[in-house]
């Protein structure tokens, strides 16, 4: 077998990883869709619409996620002069060239899959907690720029070669986390998430130095670095190598693996295994009412892996200079020897030119931690928001960042659909697409990113994607709760009559008849003279009757209205509330309540933020005009105590009001 055509191989397996493995992350196009509470793994501060979820096997999330962050379908396999080849063909070119300049210097190669086992979640006040059980695996291949230009060019450019990022990655982990939010005023809102992981399997490679020199005579290989493993039921024994002078090796053909495991064997693998925490941040600020800004940090964390170990130090050299493949090599008892196994030895030299010390040291690995920045606008009553995410992974001392912006449409509470696009990654040849639909209690989504709009098709009619180097599918379903509506009934707008002034009276002097000593009265003088005392004196007496009715101890009135979006007192509203602090003023038996309140239009967290502006507002006239702070407090109902239906705008219209609830002490 010829030297060039062990560097093609080499280069076409490094090609198929670009299709057998994936890109670990997140879906871009969930992080706006409000209706999903399963975005707060986004970002732990935001609050979810509902005020109750529940997820559980029978309706899992699940999230997939596929890529790479250098190659595009058609820098692999395209057409060119009426054929469909791959860039190793020998009639490519060019575009052999295009593949090996489109590399990054070092492409990941990473695959990611999470399955939501059970997720809950309630809202109490401004408090929003959560719990969740998650199982999540991934795995990331890294290849460096200088392993492929080797394979392709062999020392056509350079004679050096650094191979350090060469390495494997890969976990399977349980995440139980339990998470917190809060809105601490109108604008701003926090929100962690406390994980405690559970640690089944891992392999972790790393390098110190692994580098090639190559010339016309010989290949040069030398390095250094770790190589740890942690698997259930697996050993890997180590034996002295054979020339007796390296120590231990590990004995790769003598791999054992336990059999007769059963299903209680791995329910006891997952859960006395390594253990781990992780902890998730985030914060968000409303700029406007109508602009929002975000950012949160997720997976801070690491596992320590003590159970299962197999650690090798990694050490040595090795050099090459040719092979010969003979189809006539025999073995001693004469049997012809395959190319394989002609190939094994080559393979066995190179094993056996590193020395490797076995030592079963628990070792710690890092979470891929990833900081979500994000920024959305609403238009048309928040029916339209447009989105902007700049989201970076930091893995193996290394950054990857996706800058998406998104269309989010809210026509409705039971459908919600989303447009997406990736400005770094889409080359004007994918979109991103969501979609919640929520039909009772039931709540539904599905988010592809980077669904392919561009195809070429082979020889063989075979439709390919010609830009795409990532994707990631999030599906789920499960149960949501609230918020809740009041029955529908019309409130009087008008103030009542008890908030009219009331006057005192002015003294009235009773006329006192004496009648004259000697002559009587005739009874018809006297009559009359007595009717108009009672003239005189009835208006006094029904006055005093309507100040001394008795007070209910709370009523409730509907003070205010206010245009969508509003918060701040209308002028025109001054005399009402005038009204009000007089009322007060005159007597030390009232407190006072001012309730806020909006309609639906927009997410529950906005609506809830503004009633209570709506509250506030309120109370800084009163607290202005001398009234007692202390006799005065605040609530925001938010959207969830209609008085009127919010399908026609006559009835949002009657929701957003301010309450103030006069209240005996």
């Amino acid at each position: 077998m010829k030297i060039n055509n062990i560097k093609q191989m080499m280069a076409a397996l490094c090609v198929l990883g670009t299709v057998a493995t994936g890109w670990a992350q997140q879906s871009n196009t969930v992080y706006f869709m409000r209706g999903i509470p399963e975005r707060n793994a986004y970002n732990p501060a935001f609050q979810p619409e509902s005020d109750g979820y529940l997820n559980w096997p029978v309706f899992p999330d699940f999230t997939l996620s596929i890529g790479n962050n250098s190659l595009n379908f058609n820098d692999i396999i395209f057409n060119k002069d009426g054929k469909t080849m791959t860039f190793l063909d020998a009639n490519a070119g060019e575009r052999r060239d295009d593949f090996f300049n489109a590399l990054s210097n070092t492409t990941r190669f990473h695959s990611d899959f999470s399955f939501n086992i059970v997720g809950v979640g309630f809202r109490k006040n401004k408090n929003y907690f959560s719990f969740n059980i998650t199982q999540k695996a991934t795995f990331g291949a890294y290849l460096p720029k200088d392993l492929l230009s080797f394979g392709l060019y062999g020392q056509e450019k350079t004679n050096t070669f650094d191979l350090s990022k060469f390495g494997v990655q890969a976990s399977l982990y349980t995440e139980v986390g339990v998470g917190w939010s809060r809105k601490l005023d109108e604008k701003w809102a926090v929100g962690a998430k406390l994980k405690y992981l559970i640690g089944q399997a891992n392999i972790h490679t790393s390098f110190d130095d692994l580098s090639l020199t190559a010339n016309q005579n010989e290949w040069t290989l030398n390095g250094s670095g770790t190589v740890h493993t942690s698997l259930p039921y697996t050993t890997i024994p180590f034996k002295d190598a054979e020339d007796g002078l390296r120590g231990q090796v590990p004995d790769w053909d003598n791999i054992e693996f336990q059999d007769g495991l059963t299903a209680a064997n791995y329910y006891q693998a997952a859960l006395a295994s390594n253990w781990g925490l992780g902890v998730d941040l985030g914060l968000t600020y409303q700029v406007l009412p109508n602009l929002q800004l975000s950012a949160g940090v997720t997976d801070l964390g690491f596992i320590r892996w003590s159970k299962n170990l197999t650690n090798a130090a990694v050490n040595g050299g090795y050099s090459f200079t040719g092979a010969d493949f003979d189809i006539n090599q025999q073995n001693p008892d004469g049997s012809y020897r395959s190319i394989g196994d002609q190939l094994d030895d080559q393979l066995d030299s190179l094993k056996n030119g590193f020395v490797f010390s076995d030592a079963t040291k628990a070792y710690s690995t890092a979470l891929s931690t990833r900081l979500n920045v994000g920024a959305e606008y609403n238009i048309l009553d928040d029916k339209i928001g447009f989105g902007l995410l700049s989201s970076t992974l930091f893995v193996n001392k290394a950054a990857y960042t996706d800058l998406t912006v998104s269309a989010n449409f809210r026509p409705a509470k039971w459908f919600q659909p989303t447009l997406s696009y990736s400005l770094l990654n889409g080359e004007w040849s994918s979109i991103g697409f969501g979609a919640q639909i929520k039909m009772g209690m039931f709540n539904a989504f599905l988010a592809i990113d980077q669904i392919p709009l561009r195809f070429s098709k082979t020889t063989d009619n075979m439709p390919i994607p010609t830009h795409l180097k990532q994707t990631t599918l999030q599906v789920g379903w499960g149960w949501v709760f609230g918020p809740k509506s009041k029955k529908e009934k019309k409130e009087e707008v008008d103030m009542p009559t008890y908030f009219e002034p009331v006057y005192a009276p002015e003294p009235v002097e009773v006329p006192v008849y004496v009648p004259e000593p000697v002559v009587e009265p005739e009874p018809a003088a006297v009559e009359e003279a007595m009717e108009e005392v009672v003239e005189i004196i009835q208006p006094q007496i029904v006055k005093e009757v309507i100040e001394e009715k008795p007070v209910q101890s709370e009523e409730h009135i509907q003070v205010l209205e206010y245009a969508s979006n509003e918060y701040k007192v209308d002028p025109k509203h001054y005399s009402l509330l005038n009204r009000v602090v007089s009322k007060v003023s005159a007597s030390s038996d009232y407190n006072l309540i001012i309730e806020g309140h909006s309609d639906n239009t927009g997410n529950s967290q906005f609506n809830q933020a503004l009633s209570e502006k709506r509250a506030g507002y309120v109370k800084d006239y009163l607290l202005k005009k001398g009234l007692n702070p202390r006799r005065i407090s605040i609530v925001g109902r938010g959207e969830r105590e209609p008085v009127a239906s919010n399908t026609t705008a006559n009835g949002r219209a009657q929701n957003r009001r301010v309450n103030v609830v006069l209240k005996l002490k």
